[in-house]
């Protein structure tokens, strides 16, 4: 809950304002039908199905009109430098790759998904065509990762349909039916303590971010005293909990790290000193662990096909349509 400030204006004292400033009722007017526009297309884009209304709207408005001179390369095969999304509202574009012609994607065609995701450098050449320019809209990956920032399991799904045996760990971890078939998957390898160990500091953490401002606490009645008492207790619970369970020499899953990260959160321990974060060393230690060799091997896996990417539905970004479902 955060305290805003918020700015009225009657609807007769708005009109005045916007006829003497005609250029701002234009952009404002061009702004709503972009929005309008990209939300419209985002309903249609297969590897949005999974946003709610609200955030294919917020997509909308995130998103930015581009007018492109003709022949200019929008995207270089192999080049990292653009990364956004585009969806053409007028022209054409000619998508080479290898340096030979594969398509050419004229209105309501899309490309530059996988930027959304991934840092991976281009994998085809797009450039405007020759017979003239190109209108498009753009959303820049920024935006798109500030529109799901609150819902990583969606961004997840996304990234794991986009990249496939590509995907991050972290993309697995967020998502919760390919984070079952990972910890399935550590369970054959008795190795589900690394993943239990990480998921548990990141509930420790989570615990840290649930904040309200003592001013709303106070407005509401609460006794503010009473709820940091409360935080304190959960944080040495939950600490003392994951000590015990993976950290101590006869832990009961005692999960594998370095002797200098475990001697310093045993030394932390006893000296009573307690933090939310203060797994983080473990947790990077782990997760670069996994990363490198049970998941290495998970996405490369018969379970991680028929569980994750079956179920989900694979995206590639090589299709022979850019075209969007019902267009």
């Amino acid at each position: 809950m955060t305290e805003s400030t918020v700015f009225f204006m009657e609807s007769d004292d708005f009109q005045d304002f916007l006829f003497f400033v005609p250029t701002l009722k234009d952009r404002l007017l061009q702004s709503i039908q972009d929005t309008d526009f990209a939300n419209m297309f985002a309903q249609k884009i297969p590897i949005f199905r999974e946003l709610t209304p609200l955030h294919k709207y917020r997509l909308g408005v995130g998103s930015t009109r581009v007018k492109i001179p003709r022949g200019t390369i929008i995207k270089e095969e192999g080049n990292k430098k653009n990364q956004n999304f585009y969806i053409i509202i007028n022209g054409e574009v000619d998508v080479n790759k290898g340096g030979k012609f594969v398509r050419k994607l004229e209105n309501g065609d899309y490309f530059g998904e996988v930027g959304l995701v991934s840092l991976k450098a281009n994998t085809a050449t797009v450039k405007v065509s020759d017979t003239g320019a190109c209108t498009c809209l753009a959303i820049r990956p920024q935006v798109f990762q500030s529109i799901v920032v609150d819902e990583p399991a969606i961004a997840a799904e996304i990234s794991i349909r986009l990249l496939g045996t590509g995907s991050r760990l972290s993309d697995i971890l967020n998502h919760p039916l390919a984070r079952e078939a990972f910890i399935k998957h550590c369970e054959k390898e008795y190795a589900q303590e690394n993943i239990d160990f990480w998921l548990d500091a990141r509930i420790l953490e989570g615990i840290e971010k649930r904040t309200i401002r003592k001013s709303v606490l106070k407005a509401l009645g609460v006794d503010v005293p009473a709820v940091k008492a409360e935080k304190n207790r959960l944080l040495k619970e939950r600490v003392e909990y994951i000590i015990n369970k993976y950290i101590i020499n006869d832990a009961e899953e005692m999960v594998n790290m370095s002797g200098e990260v475990r001697e310093e959160l045993l030394e932390k321990i006893n000296k009573g000193e307690y933090s939310f974060n203060m797994f983080a060393d473990a947790q990077k230690e782990v997760y670069n662990m996994v990363e490198a060799d049970n998941f290495t091997r998970f996405k490369h896996s018969q379970d991680f096909q028929k569980e994750v990417l079956d179920k989900l539905g694979r995206y590639s970004p090589d299709r022979a349509s850019y075209k969007m479902e019902n267009s």
